[in-house]
This record gives C-alpha cells, structure tokens and sequence, in this order.
C-alpha cells in the first residue's frame, strides 16, 4: 500500500515547481537580446563596472527596448500592407505570451529577430551615450549642470579624445606630448595610452627629446596631470587621429 500511495500536497508543490521552472526558463530565453544588447553597449561605453543589480535592471530594459522596437516594425509592417483597407488587423507579438509561461515556434522566431535588433539598437545607445545627447538636452533645457555618471577622468579625455595634450609626470621629471589615442579607468588605476609622442623633461624640455609612437600611461585615481596643448603650438589644428579607443 505504501508503495501506491502518492501525496497529493507532494503532488502539488511538484507541479507548482515545474511551472516555475517553465516560467523562469521562458523569461531567460526571453531576455536573450537584453543581455546580448548589453553586453555589446557596455563594451561600447567605456564605464566602470555595474553592480549586479543594475545590469540585472538593464537587460531587462533593454530587452523591453528591443521588443517594443520589433513591436513597432510589425505595426508598421502591418499597417503598410493594410493601407486603405476598410477593417484592418494589427496582432502582437507572440513574446508576449510569457506571462502566461507559454511560448510558441513563432515567439521564438521573435526572439532570433530580436537578437537580430539588439546590436545595431545597442550601438545606437552607445552613440546616444557617448555623445550625451541626453546631457546636453538638459544644459539646454536649463535642467541640470551634471555632466553625467562617469567620472571627470573619463569625461575630460572624452572631450579631447584624438587632440593633442601634454601629460605631466612630476615625481619622474618627465613630460609627454602625443594625441589621446586610448583611455580606461577601474576602481583602483587609471590607464592613457598617446600616440605619436614626444617625451621631454619636466624642469628642463631640452634634458630629454626623444620621439615614440605610442606610450603606455598608468596611475593611481586622480594622479594625472594632462593639460591640452594650446591651438597656437599646433599651427591652427588641434586633431590627431579619428579613431579614439577607450
């Protein structure tokens, strides 16, 4: 008898967990494009690491994003071909369906186009971030003087990204002249790469003058001297090169 009976509260919290699992695994290949989004953007724009709750909060923003684009392709889609029709039909997408834990074949073709979207949105945002529209918006607007989350490091190389500068290292006596080539920071050092550069010494210019074509730079957080190198010593242009990695 006891090898026939089965509880029926055993029963129920199986089930219960079974449904849970469909659920979650359906929400994680759901968030698919988020994540791929993210990780695309984060590798874009170039800031200090996220904790866990915030690129948890991202990708699924960003998948939204990338849904609520497809979303709007489809309407469009559907309202071109329907144009002039007396009753025309517009559906969503079958995604959607997760909050009802199911999916179909045709959710998960949604969901190769929304990795599809995902890149070129996550360069967009990349874009839209890097050139702080959204910052630039408010200083207009009158709304706020911020300059954003990043640090100034970061911020001040991004406004002279690819010009000329000179980096002062006083505890070694030595000063450098080169375009910002490349930039990063993390919690602890803060690292410059310039390119096309001329090393002098600090005190004395004419102790030291030797050509390089890149130099490697690092430093402890706000030990860096750089000053940008006035217009007049470049003969009327400022620019290095185009391309700035950071």
């Amino acid at each position: 008898m006891s090898g026939g009976w089965h509880s029926p509260l055993k029963q129920a919290n199986s089930d219960e967990a079974q449904e849970m699992n469909a659920f979650f695994s359906l929400l994680i290949t759901i968030l698919l494009p988020g994540l791929f989004g993210i990780l695309v953007l984060r590798n874009m724009i170039g800031r200090k690491p996220w904790p866990p709750f915030l690129y948890a909060l991202y990708i699924v923003a960003f998948g939204a994003a990338v849904y609520a684009v497809e979303q709007l392709a489809l309407t469009a889609y559907q309202y071109a071909s329907q144009y002039g029709e007396d009753n025309p039909s517009f559906s969503v997408l079958s995604v959607w369906g997760i909050f009802g834990a199911q999916i179909s074949d045709k959710a998960l073709k949604e969901i190769g186009w929304g990795l599809l979207i995902a890149a070129p949105l996550a360069v967009f945002s990349a874009w839209v971030i890097n050139k702080k529209f959204v910052t630039k918006v408010a200083h207009f607007l009158k709304v706020s003087t911020q300059y954003g989350d990043e640090s100034l490091y970061s911020h001040f190389l991004g406004e002279v990204a690819g010009e000329w500068v000179y980096v002062r290292d006083v505890g070694n006596d030595l000063s450098y002249q080169g375009w910002v080539y490349a930039y990063t920071e993390t919690a602890e050092i803060q690292e410059l790469v310039l390119a096309d550069v001329t090393v002098y010494g600090h005190k004395d210019p004419d102790r030291l003058k030797y050509p390089l074509p890149y130099a490697y730079l690092a430093k402890g957080q706000g030990q860096f001297v750089i000053e940008v190198v006035p217009l007049d010593e470049l003969g009327g242009s400022r620019d290095g090169e185009e391309e700035v990695v950071h």
